[in-house]
């Protein structure tokens, strides 16, 4: 009788071929979820944090010696020299005087902004506020009067400002108020620093060749995230803005107008997320992207919350018009505070 003998087969050569495709497949697959995990991680962690750091601003600027000082009782507001803090705006005949917006980019007499070091330039004379960059930053950079970081982080976050009249009472009176649109960007994600030198150094001085902003455009607007500008110069990313028609009369969709220096920004501005205001100083988001019926064109924007009928009516036959505010590195954060009431 034959003894039974028991074969053990292996695996064949295309069996663990295609064993080791499907392996590397799966494990592509599971590579290209991380990504798409830390980055809405990054987008949720960096909402939270902006709104702390909006609560944080918020306190900062009503706290502001400088801009929040107020002129003694029975001063004469239209003498220039006698104006002190937010009231150096609104006592100022030619300081929005229709309610409009003003952008620092704007470069007017009473609201300014380097467009190298991103200095806020408040009023004028002699009792201007400057408000640095390194002020605005947060975590902040450095303790008062010395070099020592004042946390263990570096600053992950800028605030800039537009400002705007808030028209009170009888015109030809002193006693407006100023409306003001905070805008919280994150600091340049790629931004390279020499060998030695801290981010928080970077950003708030130190040599010309290690000096860094921490948002940047290309000196057309357009961010390039590294902290440079054209040719290694640091052109600061500033507020924009555009203007916009509702297309058969959406109140929620709207088509931006590509005019101007705008052409350039338009895909900067139409990204799911980014941030409005509006000029009442509504805050809106953008929602979904809307193709439009003819494929070569731009897509429209959805926005929350809608705009409303008198609104639209009410901007089409203001001097503003419908001119949105926007940054073109999408804020975390918007806060519109009013600032310099007089009670």
């Amino acid at each position: 009788m034959r003894p039974f003998i028991l074969i053990r087969r292996g695996f064949t050569l295309i069996e663990v071929l295609i064993a080791i495709v499907v392996l590397a497949l799966g494990l592509l697959g599971l590579a290209a979820v991380f990504p798409v995990v830390v980055y809405q991680q990054r987008e949720a962690s960096g909402t939270v944090q902006g709104i702390s750091v909006e609560r944080s601003v918020g306190a900062w600027v009503h706290g502001h010696l400088g801009l929040n000082a107020r002129s003694l009782p029975g001063t004469n507001l239209a003498i220039p020299a006698n104006r002190l803090g937010w009231e150096m705006l609104y006592a100022d005949a030619t300081f929005s005087p229709d309610g409009e917006w003003v952008l620092p980019r704007e470069q007017l007499a009473m609201l300014q902004q380097h467009v190298n070091t991103g200095v806020l330039s408040i009023g004028q004379g002699v009792n201007k506020v400057n408000v640095p960059v390194g002020q605005r930053l947060f975590p902040s950079p450095y303790a008062s009067g010395g070099g020592v970081p004042q946390t263990g982080d570096e600053p992950r976050f800028v605030w800039d400002l537009a400002a705007r009249r808030i028209m009170q009472g009888d015109a030809t009176e002193f006693d407006d108020a100023v409306q003001i649109a905070l805008f919280v960007r994150r600091v340049d994600a790629s931004i390279r620093l020499p060998r030695g030198v801290s981010l928080s150094a970077a950003l708030t001085g130190g040599s010309p060749a290690n000096r860094r902003v921490p948002v940047a455009e290309d000196g057309a607007g357009r961010p390039t995230n590294d902290g440079f500008g054209p040719q290694g110069n640091p052109v600061y990313s500033q507020i924009s803005s555009f203007t916009f028609e509702e297309p058969a009369g959406n109140l929620d969709v709207i088509r931006p107008i590509s005019a101007g220096a705008f052409t350039a920004l338009r895909p900067f501005a139409s990204q799911v997320g980014q941030r409005f205001v509006d000029p009442d100083g509504v805050v809106h988001r953008v929602v979904e992207l809307v193709p439009e019926a003819n494929p070569t064109l731009p897509p429209l924007l959805r926005l929350t919350p809608a705009f409303t009928p008198e609104q639209i009516e009410r901007w089409r036959t203001s001097a503003q018009g419908r001119r949105l505010l926007f940054t073109p590195q999408p804020p975390v954060a918007i806060e519109i505070m009013t600032v310099g009431q007089r009670g």
